[in-house]
């Protein structure tokens, strides 16, 4: 489903969507006015996903339930990754 708006642009950034097209980087207006909302949108779920972790984080409970859960796997994690540091 879509829903049709008018937008009004800048000079500058119309320009951009126009030289998009002309460059085949866009089908068409609407596509890289689109993809760049789609973008935008991407950036508002990591900044969602970094307000949450840094909440999980500040959370005593969550954190003491994260390293119990890390210790119960440490062997796990010792054989499937090298790397892995108890300390």
């Amino acid at each position: 489903m879509a829903t049709a708006i008018t937008l009004e642009l800048p000079d500058d950034v119309y320009a951009a969507t126009e030289e998009a097209v002309a460059l085949g980087l866009a089908s068409s207006h609407t596509a890289f006015i689109e993809e760049a909302i789609r973008l935008g949108m991407r950036e508002i779920r990591h900044a969602r996903m970094r307000t949450l972790a840094a909440e999980a984080m500040a959370d005593p409970d969550f954190v003491a339930d994260l390293r119990e859960t890390m210790h119960a796997f440490r062997h796990v994690d010792k054989e499937n990754w090298p790397l892995y540091d108890e300390g």
